[in-house]
Parts: structure tokens; C-alpha cells; sequence
């Protein structure tokens, strides 16, 4: 297969946002700036979550009606700068804590955290972002006055991925955690490639927690790179309530994942000893392709693209050029309805995001490929589950663009593509990171909904000032 581009964070080819090194300074410090106008709603068509290093914070983006999560690259820390620790994952939650305004979490997997004076080396950490904040907020391994901060015992890496529990159209009902190791379990871990899944109830997620009693599953052997986690809502009709996707060994830059789903009868018995997993005890989506390094599951995203209450699941393989598209309640061993793919580009689906509204239209989704160097943002309309023309390119009604030109690799492998009515007309927008802009100064991009099918050009620009800091190689709104 074609090499994938280096990742910005870390310019290599190791996994973005889940490095699964041995080697990380204690402590990630980082400044978290915000601004009160958040709203309490979570878009339920949104893709909440998004991955990536270093938060800078977040910001309503000149005094519009949603808040946005940005992150960048900080290079402050007297280790190695390319080590990924706090905003390795931003997650919009809704209101968890109470306060009538957008609540998020921001894991630091590399943190060593400090609680009641006892400072848990290398534990990793994800911090409950309460809305309503202004100014600058460290971030150095302590939680902020009116903060929590969700943490595992020694050399845990706890946050290396995480998703939340939450229904179509409905509130978060928990926070789904995974950690890069699983310190502690020596025994069943002699391959040292274990990691923790840990589960907490959205009534929790108020206050810190020690997540070595909240640990849910252990996954022995799961592979080269730890799990990633995936919010899917109600995409398995076999589950009672909504689920999470689960990828072990999650592909980058070579490799196929396994996509298993999860519920909260999966996830809810939490211990300080958990269960082996067995992948054949829960829902699987199987692979249908055929190649050693097709990189499926590299990204998985639940969406009601036609508009029958019944969400399609969509997988991509960008090593195979391929998204697969589940329908929805149809279950998942038939294989999928339908598969897109894009002639003449390349690693279609290195980017799938759920985009509500976004192309005037309920059920949209913004798919990105690479055509040569430059990546094709492609927003495919609600309405069918199936796209007329599947070869995307060939669609003459599809929205296709390119992003916004400004010198330097507009290159974006993290998350750096999230949804949300940044303007507040009732039309979802895009928010577009290109971290690699500028020497790397990094850029975001917004473009207001509905998007039309022609001279597609970005609506408000914000640039990062400082070379390296890469702004944008996450975004979450």
C-alpha cells in the first residue's frame, strides 16, 4: 500500500494521539483558554469526540453560540516535545456537572497526576472541563479549582483513547476510558501489550475518581498499538442502549483493526480486577476486505444517513481506498450495504465525521481522501444510506473541495474535523484543523452550513502565532 504521511505530532509514523512508548516526561504543562458562551447540548449528529496532543483550550470563535475545543502542539515540556500527553483526546460531553453550560473532557494518557499530595508517576489522566471557563488554566498534572480529574495508579497511561455512552438525540450516560498498559496485572500480561478499558457513569464524572476501581475489561495482547474508542449511539440493534466501537490494535500505519461494540451491560461492572476480554463474547463487525494493511477501522462513525431513526454504522479502510457502509438495524455478519470508494485519490476515509445538517440536509457526513498530497473534503448529503455514486468522484452532485490554501502541508491524520452550529442559524458548520500550515503554526478553518455544491471557501480563519504549536490538530465542538 501507498506510505501514509508522517503525523504531524510526532514526525514519524507512529499511532497519532496513542503512542505507545515507554519513554514520557512526568508532567505535560499546558494552558487551557475559554470563553464562557457555551450551550448546554451535545449535537446528537455530531461526531463529539476528536484526538490529537496538546489543548490549548477552548474559545467561541468571535462570540458565536457554540463553543469549539482547539488544540495545539505545546512544546513546553522539558522532555520530549513530540511525546503526546494532555488533548491526546477531546470529548464534548453535554452538561455532566450540573452547570447548565457545555462540559468537556481532555485526557492527558502521559500526565503523572497529583492528588491529596501523592503524585501517581506516568498514571495518565482525563480532566473534566466544567463550561464557563475564561482566562488561561494550567494544566500540569493538578486539577484546576472546580475541575476533576479521572486517574489510574502508576504507569497506567489512563486516557490514551476515550468515547462517550450516549444514545441518538439524548444525554452522555458515561464515559468509556481506555489506558495504553495495564499496570499491576503482571501475571496475565506477560506480553506487556495489555491495556485497561474503564467505564464511569455520567452522575460521576463530577468529581476525581481513582479509575484503578473503575476498571471494566482487560484486553490481553491487544496488539501493537493500544485500542482506539469510537462513540456509535444506538448503531447495534442487538443492545439495549447505546454503544462505543472499540478498535484493538487500532491501524497506523500498517495493519487491520478489530471492531468490536460495547454497551453498558458490557461495560458496567466495574472492579479493581477485571475480566479477560474475549472479542467472541461481543458484537464484532467483521472485516470485508481482503488486504494485510487496508487499515480497517481506522475510523468508525455512527450516522442516520437516510433518515429512518435507524443509524448506519460506516468503517473506513483508507489503506484500501474504502469506506464500508452498515445499514442501519440490519446487523453486521451480511457485510456491509454499500462501499465508496474514490478513483484516482488515495486513502479515502482517513477522516469520517457524522455532520448533522451540514449540507442542508439531516443525516450528512464529511469523508476526507488524499489527492496526491492535497486532501479532498467531500461532504456527502443525507437522505439515503447509499450514495447514487458510490465512486465518489464520479457524484456530480457531491459537495468536493479543497481546504483552505495557506503555505506549508495542510496534512490533518488526528481529528481535526468536528460539526457543530458554530454561527447559531440552525445550520451545522464545519470546523477544519490543519495543524501543518505555516511552519507549522497550524490554522482552523470554518465553514458555516449549509455547505453548497460549488466554491466552497472557508468562512473564518483563526491562524496559530507561535511555529510548531500546530493549532487545530484536534478540534471537538
Amino acid at each position: 500500500m501507498p506510505k501514509l504521511p508522517s503525523d504531524p505530532t510526532t514526525g514519524d509514523d507512529s499511532s497519532p494521539g496513542r503512542d505507545t512508548s515507554s519513554d514520557a516526561d512526568a508532567d505535560s504543562d499546558a494552558d487551557t483558554d475559554a470563553d464562557s458562551d457555551a450551550d448546554s447540548d451535545t449535537d446528537s449528529d455530531a461526531d463529539p469526540c476528536g484526538s490529537g496532543t496538546r489543548v490549548t483550550g477552548t474559545s467561541d470563535l468571535e462570540d458565536t453560540a457554540s463553543t469549539v475545543v482547539i488544540a495545539r502542539f505545546d512544546r513546553t515540556d522539558e522532555g520530549d516535545p513530540g511525546d503526546p500527553a494532555l488533548g491526546s483526546s477531546v470529548c464534548a460531553l453535554g452538561d455532566v456537572v450540573g452547570d447548565a453550560l457545555s462540559d468537556y473532557a481532555i485526557a492527558a494518557p502521559h500526565d503523572s497526576v497529583h492528588v491529596g499530595g501523592t503524585t501517581f508517576l506516568y498514571s495518565g489522566g482525563v480532566y473534566i472541563v466544567p463550561g464557563g471557563q475564561s482566562g488561561a488554566i494550567a494544566m500540569d498534572g493538578n486539577a484546576p479549582a472546580g475541575f476533576s480529574v479521572l486517574y489510574d495508579s502508576n504507569a497506567a497511561y489512563a486516557g490514551s483513547a476515550m468515547a462517550p455512552l450516549q444514545p441518538a438525540g439524548g444525554a452522555v450516560e458515561g464515559l468509556v476510558i481506555a489506558s495504553e498498559r495495564a499496570s499491576g496485572d503482571e501475571i496475565r500480561c506477560l506480553s506487556g501489550t495489555c491495556s485497561y478499558l474503564y467505564y464511569v457513569g455520567a452522575d460521576a464524572l463530577g468529581a476525581s475518581l481513582d479509575l484503578s476501581i473503575r476498571r471494566s475489561l482487560l484486553l490481553v495482547d491487544r496488539g501493537v498499538n493500544a485500542p482506539a474508542l469510537f462513540p456509535v449511539g444506538n448503531v447495534d440493534p442487538g443492545a439495549a442502549g447505546p454503544s462505543v466501537a472499540l478498535v484493538l490494535d487500532w491501524p497506523y500505519p500498517t495493519g487491520n483493526g478489530t471492531v468490536v461494540l460495547l454497551d453498558e451491560a458490557d461495560l458496567g461492572a466495574v472492579t479493581d480486577d477485571p475480566p479477560t476480554f474475549d472479542a467472541s463474547d461481543y458484537t464484532n463487525v467483521p472485516n470485508p476486505g481482503v488486504g494485510e494493511d487496508d487499515l480497517f477501522g481506522n475510523r468508525v462513525v455512527a450516522q442516520d444517513m437516510d433518515g429512518d431513526g435507524l443509524p448506519e454504522l460506516l468503517v473506513s479502510a483508507p489503506g484500501a481506498n474504502t469506506v464500508y457502509i452498515w445499514a442501519g438495524g440490519a446487523g453486521f455478519e451480511a457485510g456491509p450495504a454499500c462501499t465508496l470508494s474514490a478513483t484516482g485519490e488515495t486513502f479515502l476515509g482517513f477522516q469520517v465525521a457524522a455532520a448533522g445538517n451540514l449540507s442542508g440536509a439531516d443525516g450528512s457526513v464529511v469523508i476526507a481522501s488524499m489527492d496526491g498530497n492535497t486532501p479532498v473534503v467531500r461532504v456527502l448529503p443525507g437522505g439515503s444510506a447509499c450514495p447514487a455514486y458510490p465512486d465518489l468522484p464520479y457524484d456530480p452532485s457531491m459537495v468536493s473541495f479543497n481546504p483552505v490554501e495557506v503555505p506549508g502541508d495542510p496534512w490533518f491524520l488526528a481529528q481535526p474535523i468536528s460539526v457543530a452550529d458554530v454561527d447559531g442559524d440552525g445550520w451545522d458548520d464545519l470546523v477544519l484543523g490543519l495543524p501543518g500550515t505555516s511552519s507549522r503554526t497550524g490554522a482552523v478553518a470554518v465553514y458555516y452550513g449549509p455547505i453548497g455544491t460549488s466554491g466552497v471557501e472557508e468562512d473564518l480563519l483563526l491562524y496559530g502565532d507561535v511555529v510548531g504549536e500546530e493549532v487545530g490538530v484536534a478540534v471537538a465542538g
